[in-house]
């Protein structure tokens, strides 16, 4: 096994230096190499940018991902943008040594950076292996996790501790953060059983990461079933312009490296939580009548998740499944839960008849959430899970944040609402759930969404396609990395219909989901105008 090492000025010189153990390969038993052959058996079977070697990454090393051909191969590796020029990379090699332009790689020695776009393998009979170096810098931060000695990340429940830095990046949301301790763990419902795992981690102390609100918990999206890698990026930028949604929840694209090992495209933002920043509700207290935020989920006594009637949740008269948020189900009191659950009532009596509404809930923030998740037709939105509801002590039932659009704007297979495809551009969604089926028997309800709408319309229509372009600008190159790392273009990955998984590119990914909107907003245009008259 041969090692070595290789500091690397990335836009003018190059040294290097290959060993054997501890002495220096020697120089004279290979002829110069003209070229290659591609019938060598010598490979490079490590390439590394070392925490050792190199000080912009001094807490984490990147093990660069080396790709094998049938006669030649690739050694791909993202740099955080703006770091230092000089890299430090240490490698190993089976049954070979390696050249660069026809130099032996035996001492330090400067090179002009435009001859290391490659470096040859070459094996004891003199054949030879073409390695292409793609090291690229990313316009993306980038986050490094290292848990302690490596320890996989296995549960939803159990915390791994250890360490997180964020580096790099020429984005507005390009914030450093200095490797800080913490607590990692798996998340989600159905993605966690996906390949690509989602994470949340908590650190040790709060900061504002991507120059977020100071906070300890955060998330990592892996967004594993949109393939376009946009829904979710898309679906935050266009919730931050409507004022009646109290929280828009925020959510960057970043790359990650865990325990130094590539593993993807992420969307890093804020859990969805109350405190400074992010859901802004009064502290809930000891008395009788408290704030609260929750969620409906309708999956919260599943296998999976096994909540408890009477303790993690309660249940509406309607049979929606309530999970309480804050107050902890630890603290939240007999009384409280009572409270809680009484009131929630008489706003669903209300809300089902669609009179008297307007005592119990905020209408302004029913439409805002209405619409945008009729906008992207999310499938959450009937009421199954991550519909977030909180309300001040003596206040009004807000709704929101709005969360989770992986699935939505067109890439689900399952199941029609009202006689049309969920994947369909066309159709109603959230309207069919229970409650806004209630408040649309008021023609005022129905006539205030409709005119809220013909408002916002072109602010949203402009918001949508713009961070289309935006980040599909910022993700075009480091998708490839992405989708090396995980190779699902044309392959079905539930719930993917079958219009995306024929979409075999990640541009035409990008056309698919910009198509859907197109046809969305004229369908919407056409059902508000009968809304309006019904």
């Amino acid at each position: 096994m041969h090692t070595g090492r290789f500091i690397m000025k990335y836009r003018s010189w190059i040294y290097l230096t290959v060993l054997i153990g501890a002495g220096l390969i020697s120089c004279t038993s290979l002829p110069p190499i003209p070229g290659t052959d591609g019938q060598g058996s010598a490979r490079i079977t490590k390439f590394t940018i070392t925490k050792a070697d190199n000080a912009f990454i001094k807490e984490f090393s990147i093990a660069c991902d080396i790709q094998e051909g049938a006669d030649s191969g690739i050694i791909h590796g993202i740099l955080p943008a703006g770091t230092k020029p000089f890299i430090n990379v240490r490698w190993t090699t089976k049954k070979g040594v390696l050249w660069v332009d026809g130099i032996r790689l035996s001492s330090k020695k400067p090179l002009d950076s435009s001859s290391v776009s490659q470096i040859v393998a070459v094996d004891a009979q003199g054949k030879t292996r073409l390695y292409r170096l793609d090291i690229r810098e990313a316009a993306i931060p980038t986050i490094y996790i290292e848990t302690e000695n490596s320890a996989p990340i296995l549960t939803k429940t159990d915390w791994v501790k250890g360490k997180v830095s964020i580096v790099g990046g020429s984005t507005s949301w390009s914030k450093p953060l200095k490797a800080s301790g913490m607590k990692v763990r798996g998340r989600g419902n159905s993605t966690w059983g996906m390949a690509k795992k989602p994470y949340r981690f908590t650190l040790d102390e709060a900061a504002p990461v991507l120059g977020l609100p100071k906070a300890k918990k955060w998330v990592l999206l892996a967004n594993y079933s949109d393939k376009s890698l946009l829904r979710n990026f898309v679906a935050f930028s266009v919730a931050s312009t409507l004022d009646g949604l109290e929280y828009p929840v925020h959510q960057y694209p970043v790359n990650l490296y865990l325990n130094g090992e590539y593993e993807g495209i992420y969307g890093l933002g804020e859990q969805v939580e109350t405190g400074a920043g992010r859901v802004s509700i009064e502290k809930p207290d000891d008395s009788p009548e408290t704030s609260f935020f929750i969620e409906v989920n309708m999956r919260i006594d599943s296998e999976t998740e096994k909540g408890v009637l009477g303790k993690d949740f309660f249940m509406s008269p309607s049979g929606l499944k309530l999970e309480y948020k804050t107050p902890d189900t630890d603290v939240v009191s007999d009384i409280q839960r009572k409270n809680i659950a009484a009131f929630i009532a008489e706003a669903e009596k209300a809300i089902l008849a669609g009179e008297g509404y307007e005592r119990y809930i905020d209408v302004d923030s029913f439409i805002d959430w209405l619409i945008m998740e009729e906008l992207f037709k999310n499938q959450d939105s009937i009421f199954l899970s991550s519909v977030y509801l909180n309300r001040q002590k003596g206040g009004k039932l807000t709704l929101g944040p709005v969360w989770d659009f992986d699935l939505a704007a067109g890439n689900s297979d399952y199941g029609a609402i009202g006689q049309q495809p969920t994947k369909d551009p066309e159709g109603w969604f959230p309207l069919y759930s229970e409650w806004f089926s209630g408040l649309y028997r008021d023609r005022v309800f129905r006539q205030a969404v409709a005119l809220r709408w013909s408002t916002l319309r072109a602010k949203l229509e402009q918001k949508t396609f713009e961070a289309i372009e935006e980040y599909t600008a910022l993700l075009s190159e480091v998708q490839e990395d992405n989708f090396r790392r995980w190779p699902i273009m044309g392959v079905y990955v539930w719930p993917n219909p079958p219009e995306l998984v024929a979409a075999a590119t990640y541009e035409a990914q990008v056309e698919a989901l910009a198509a859907w909107f197109r046809a969305r907003f004229l369908w919407m245009d056409g059902a508000m105008r009968i809304l309006a008259d019904m």
